[in-house]
């Protein structure tokens, strides 16, 4: 049997888009860093409002909420993205993509505090929410290009 060269460049062009597919299948959806985004931003308001049922009720739906995103994300998850697609690059860009967002929340927090500014978390928490809801998707794309470079490269 004979394989022509134009048809083996074929099956290796739709084993490389399968093996895209199947990376792009174990990131993080979009939807999820709304949803945390949304989540810390309830949970914040609920704590500053120094109302004991306001505190309960924020609290309750925080870890509900985060619960059922985590258990959704991982159930729905047609592929898992191993530890060594990522290396040592993609677990750089995690902590460095954490840190940022720590960093950024926190001095926001502790500007708006020294300000004197009324509810500086939950305000600071909206400045945490644009990080993950722009840079989260932004995260997911540079590591599902790190880890097809090291799958295909």
């Amino acid at each position: 049997m004979t394989i022509h060269p134009d048809e083996a460049a074929q099956s290796l062009s739709e084993v490389r888009d399968r093996q895209r597919q199947a990376l792009a299948a174990g990131l993080i959806p979009t939807w999820y860093w709304w949803a945390v985004a949304a989540l810390v931003t309830v949970f914040c308001a609920g704590i500053e409002s120094d109302r004991p049922a306001l505190v309960v009720a924020a609290t309750i739906v925080f870890g509900l909420g985060i619960a059922t995103s985590v258990f959704l994300v991982v159930t729905r998850a047609k592929a898992q993205l191993r530890n060594n697609l990522l290396g040592v690059a993609g677990t750089l860009a995690i902590l460095a993509f954490t840190a940022a967002t720590v960093a950024v929340t926190f001095g926001v927090s502790m500007l708006l505090q020294a300000a004197d500014v009324s509810y500086p978390a939950t305000l600071a928490s909206l400045v945490n929410a644009a990080c993950l809801i722009i840079g989260g998707p932004i995260l997911m794309r540079k590591l599902h290009a790190m880890a097809v470079a090291r799958t295909l490269g």
